[in-house]
């Protein structure tokens, strides 16, 4: 019997400290890294779950909140479902629905002080597709564009002044930069796997690059619209693109953003070097 208590208080004491964790408030820095109470800049209630994902609130420290929604885990922010987000004056800032950590579908963007559309567009996988359009803050249009490609400059849009007269067009949103010739980076590093060389397999990896506002990569994947990619050349992919650290920030009319980019790596036919006299066969680096 007194086993059996003893067994039970353990258990129940496990359980308490597994939910303890939930029960912390996280403080973050400008950067949203965690930090201390005293240099805090925003701070994160205990997170609550509700079903299969995770309620997270985010708050200034003038205790007026910054963000509301879900995440699929209470340690790591994969947000999930519709988020709200706040400007400290109390106005919304931005809302829309994220699918395994990526904005997915449309996104609605609103002036600080008057609480009126911005603009307005919508996502695809963390990336901008279709029609993006601006606003003044009176409810006139000020600008329309189209992404016609992934991560592609825009081709097709228009600007107007506030009296509806077209001007002359600049771009809305500016995808980020690498600093130096992208294409001559990824295929000086490729180093073509040679059981790739062996079977003659050839073709292109596309992979996803989140950037965020200081320039730094914050996740690297496959593309998930292209499977079926060799698992050699798929890993090769991934190891070229963690070398690309150095990028100029997405923008959205001059304001920093995190931005998600889609980078191609070619694994083209290389034929096998023939070995030299003394038998040495040459490493291939393309």
């Amino acid at each position: 019997m007194c086993r059996a208590l003893i067994g039970c208080i353990i258990l129940c004491m496990l359980s308490f400290a597994g939910r303890a964790g939930l029960k912390d408030t996280t403080y973050f820095d400008m950067e949203w890294q965690r930090t201390t109470k005293e240099k805090a800049f925003y701070y994160r209630l205990p997170v609550e779950k509700e079903g299969n994902r995770y309620r997270m609130r985010d708050y200034y420290m003038s205790g007026t909140l910054q963000m509301d929604g879900y995440s699929t885990s209470p340690d790591t922010e994969i947000n999930v479902g519709y988020h709200v987000y706040y400007f400290e004056n109390g106005n919304k800032k931005y809302e829309g629905a994220y699918v395994k950590g990526m904005k997915d579908g449309k996104w609605i963007y609103y002036y600080k002080d008057t609480a009126a559309i911005w603009y307005l567009t919508n996502y695809y996988q963390g990336m901008i597709v279709d029609r993006l359009e601006q606003y003044y803050p009176n409810g006139k249009i000020k600008s329309w564009e189209w992404h016609i490609n992934d991560s592609s400059p825009i081709t097709i849009g228009a600007c107007f002044d506030e009296n509806g007269k077209e001007i002359a067009f600049s771009p809305f949103y500016e995808i980020p930069s690498f600093a130096g010739d992208l294409h001559a980076t990824i295929n000086s590093n490729v180093i073509y796997p040679e059981i790739l060389r062996k079977n003659g397999v050839i073709g292109t990896v596309w992979v996803r690059m989140l950037i965020d506002t200081i320039g730094k990569v914050k996740r690297i994947e496959i593309d998930p619209r292209q499977p079926g990619k060799h698992p050699a050349m798929r890993k090769e992919a991934l190891r070229v693109a963690s070398l690309l650290k150095e990028w100029a920030p997405g923008r959205e009319k001059g304001v920093l953003v995190e931005s998600t980019m889609i980078i191609s790596v070619p694994f083209p036919y290389i034929p096998a070097k023939k070995k030299s006299i003394n038998g040495a066969n040459k490493a291939s680096r393309r």
